[in-house]
């Protein structure tokens, strides 16, 4: 290899490094499905075997509307009331202490009651860019289940694609994989990549409570929030150095070239 090339090749390397750190430090979430920063006012049933539902509209939803149903189970000792609101940036799922229930969160672009003609198309997998769903929990008490549903229209029938019940137990990122649902139905059913409804189903039950800040699909190890500045060396600074050593070649090969006809 020449000297003139391994100048060249030293610092184009240097660039993809830089390159492949910056999109690294990216946000690693595709889709965006709610970040709660609409609020929502606070809904609860009665007690067991009772329901309430409400909507809230808002730009940051997909949709642009988030239907909530709460109801509790039907056992005669389900006394107390299963509870969601949403304010600050923050969505909670509560139940009393005798409380026995399901929050039930529905994004499909209208309101209620259910419908069966969902305006909404959506790619989840964002062009491929994302495989899963992500959950961003801020605060849990007790252990907390979830489920998620893909719908292929508005509505609660079949044919859906469905997740396995997933406990939480802890704050961070929970991630639901594509990979891991199925279909309940008959084919052909819903995908990923045109999907008329999510649903997000909250159990909770004796006094267990959960606050999420965000619901979103993404890639494995990302969240549902803007990445946080770097520590260190940043990744536009290891960008300019190897962009100014670059462009340092071609001008020195020009400046001999030059001289050598002098």
């Amino acid at each position: 290899m020449s000297g003139s090339s391994a100048l060249l090749t030293r610092p184009l390397r240097s660039l993809a490094l830089a390159l492949a750190a910056l999109t690294a430090s990216l946000p690693g979430h595709a889709l965006l499905i709610d970040r709660f920063s609409t609020a929502h006012p606070p809904i609860h049933d009665v007690s067991g075997g009772s329901v309430a539902t409400s909507s809230a509209t808002g730009v940051d939803i997909v949709g642009g509307e988030r239907d909530v149903l709460v109801g509790s189970e039907t056992w005669s000792d389900v006394t107390g009331a299963t509870r969601f609101s949403a304010a600050a940036g923050a969505a909670t799922a509560s139940a009393d202490q005798n409380g026995l229930g399901q929050v039930r969160l529905d994004y499909d672009g209208i309101g209620w009651p259910f419908d069966e003609n969902s305006p909404l198309s959506l790619d989840l997998t964002d062009a491929g860019s994302s495989d899963r769903f992500i959950l961003d929990v801020t605060a849990i008490t007790g252990r907390v289940q979830i489920i998620i549903n893909v719908g292929v229209s508005g509505g609660q029938l079949p044919p859906f694609l469905q997740a396995g019940w997933l406990e939480i137990d802890s704050i961070g990122s929970f991630e639901v994989p594509f990979s891991d649902f199925r279909l309940v139905g008959t084919a052909p059913g819903p995908s990923f990549e045109s999907a008329a409804q999510v649903t997000l189903f909250v159990r909770v039950e004796s006094a267990e409570a959960m606050s999420i800040d965000a619901f979103c699909t993404g890639r494995s190890g990302a969240t549902c929030k803007p990445a946080a500045p770097l520590s260190g060396p940043s990744s536009l600074s290891l960008l300019l150095p190897a962009l100014g050593l670059t462009m340092l070649v071609p001008r020195r090969r020009k400046s001999r070239h030059v001289g050598s006809t002098g």
